[in-house]
């Protein structure tokens, strides 16, 4: 079994049944340390440190551990006790056969399922198991929802159309993201370089890819710099490039956290000393000031190869 396999496999079940995003991270993060451990078949891991590694809580550990064996990706055993970590392989079955519920359900299986239209009688089983478990969700909050008073369509878009486009940091002129391909083209390259598999792109993460891809415009666009192709992706992955090489950041390397922490990467970008600690704040050191900081940048930037040109007014 491969990371190229493993990853092939949450494609497959994500393709039928919706994971979110700390479900998703957790399988991640369990294909990672299993290529530290070199492939074996089984390995041990607490849940202190996947805990730590995703910066969930227990709950949402043991809610997202428990999808992950109920689609049929992984299986795991628990511990017997504080000093043995639970047990961890992942699920080879070509069907992903769901195992055993541990919780009873209120809705029986149907005992006779209708006739698949694809893939096996195992799949219909699951899918049924997903429908039950969405109408639930749906039942229980059913109440509130017809009480909440409705929005017409047209106020909804004035109320989030101008926090939207402040947020990622482009222009209501301008609508999308320049060179948006080559953004996001960049960023699965430049994160399978470092860990292999290819990185989650649902949820906020194109948000925030949008939003540092905004902030490094508006930063280069201020000092006339003209954003080409090119400078946009040199200078995207000369951010890459910093904030990996930080120690928390490069255990939690993804667009949410990077977007978060955009002013101490560019901080470190500029000084070439600060950092985050190990909470992910900004580590403390000797202060920068603005017009030193405005300095360092437009040399950094016109010293480099990057492909901008800039502009002169």
């Amino acid at each position: 079994m491969t990371g190229y396999e493993l990853t092939e496999k949450l494609r497959k079940v994500r393709r039928r049944y919706r994971l979110n995003t700390s479900e998703q991270a957790l399988y991640y993060e369990l294909v990672a340390i299993c290529n530290n451990e070199e492939w074996v078949s089984k390995f041990s891991c607490s849940n202190q440190h996947l805990r730590e590694s995703l910066c969930i809580t227990e709950n949402t550990l043991i809610s997202a551990r428990n999808t992950l064996i109920e689609v049929g990706l992984i299986t795991y055993k628990s511990g017997q006790s504080k000093r043995i970590f639970g047990v961890y392989s992942f699920n080879t079955t070509a069907n992903f056969e769901p195992q055993n519920k541990t919780t009873t359900s209120k809705k029986t299986v149907k005992s006779e399922p209708q006739k698949p239209i694809w893939g096996s009688e195992n799949d219909v089983k699951i899918a049924d198991y997903i429908e039950d478990k969405q109408n639930q969700t749906k039942t229980k909050h059913s109440v509130s929802n017809e009480t909440a008073p409705i929005k017409k369509k047209s106020e909804k878009k004035k109320i989030e159309k101008a926090p939207a486009a402040a947020k990622s940091g482009i222009t209501p002129k301008e609508g999308i993201t320049p060179h948006w391909p080559a953004m996001v083209k960049t960023w699965f390259n430049f994160y399978k370089s470092k860990y292999i598999i290819e990185p989650t792109f649902t949820g906020r993460e194109p948000k925030a890819l949008k939003a540092i891809i905004g902030k490094l415009q508006k930063l280069f666009e201020e000092r006339k710099f003209e954003w080409t192709k090119e400078l946009a992706i040199d200078k995207f992955t000369n951010f890459l490039t910093t904030a990996q090489a930080d120690g928390w950041l490069s255990r939690n390397f993804i667009l949410n956290n990077l977007d978060l922490q955009y002013d101490a990467i560019l901080q470190k970008i500029i000084n070439g000393k600060q950092g985050l600690n190990n909470q992910g704040k900004p580590a403390t050191g000797s202060a920068v000031s603005t017009a030193s900081a405005i300095a360092k940048i437009n040399s950094m930037y016109s010293a480099t190869g990057g492909g901008g040109q800039q502009n002169s007014s």
